[in-house]
């Protein structure tokens, strides 16, 4: 009895295609990572410089990329808070990845992280952290005057703009935790800062994981922007 050996040379054609494929996407994510971890130590080293205006402001993102991407995690945003984040981005011409960035470090709502115990309302009601140093004090009660959702996302990516805007070469900054001034390199780092007033060297409030400068805020966007390249390069091999 006779095997027909045509079968087995088509199945061996097919699995020698997949492992270029798989060959060329593992190249392709490892050239990236070098990249991006270059780019970061880079960033993070350098008060003055902690984000290129091209990362900041980036526009290659299309809805279904970010829906796709925020939904991967199987996180807590529906899909119409996660759309009220890509419109406000693309209205400000602000990346996605820096509101997402900015979200996970107050809040750890695009992926969760072990130890936060607060519940998913009060994150999303503070998930910006905008306005977190305008609050007053009523009966003993601090309430914040830019609650929600809604006002922390538009207010939010506003700022990020606006402070984008302001910067001019020689413009100083306020380092809160370094007690100093600093003149940024360039508006997205200045835009930083004037959102956020610290860098982070130190863990400010005393927390295990403190949230509170922009050295940390820079840690969560190379996180996003690595995680966000390798499922493209992913979704385009399929």
């Amino acid at each position: 009895m006779f095997y027909e050996p045509l079968k087995t040379i088509k199945v061996g054609g097919i699995f020698t295609r997949l492992t270029k494929r798989i060959m060329v996407l593992a190249i392709f994510i490892i050239i990236l990572l070098i990249g991006v971890c270059i780019e970061q130590c880079q960033a993070i080293s350098n008060i003055n410089y902690l984000i290129s205006d091209y990362d900041y402001t980036n526009q290659k993102y299309t809805w279904p990329q970010t829906w796709n991407f925020i939904k991967s995690f199987d996180n807590h945003l529906s899909y119409s808070e996660a759309e009220q984040i890509f419109r406000h981005c693309i209205i400000y011409k602000i990346n996605i990845l820096v509101p997402l960035a900015r979200m996970q470090q107050e809040q750890d709502l695009i992926f969760e992280r072990e130890g936060n115990t607060n519940n998913i309302g009060w994150r999303k009601y503070r998930c910006m952290g905008y306005g977190l140093y305008k609050n007053f004090r009523r009966d003993g009660k601090k309430f914040y005057h830019y609650g929600g959702y809604q006002i922390q996302v538009f207010r939010g990516i506003k700022l990020m703009r606006n402070a984008f805007d302001e910067w001019r070469p020689g413009i100083k900054k306020d380092v809160l935790d370094l007690k100093i001034k600093i003149k940024t390199d360039n508006a997205a780092t200045y835009a930083l800062y004037r959102y956020n007033p610290f860098y982070g060297k130190h863990n400010i409030y005393g927390w295990k994981y403190s949230a509170g400068g922009n050295k940390y805020f820079m840690e969560k966007f190379w996180l996003l922007k690595k995680l966000w390249g390798i499922k493209i390069a992913e979704k385009k091999t399929k």
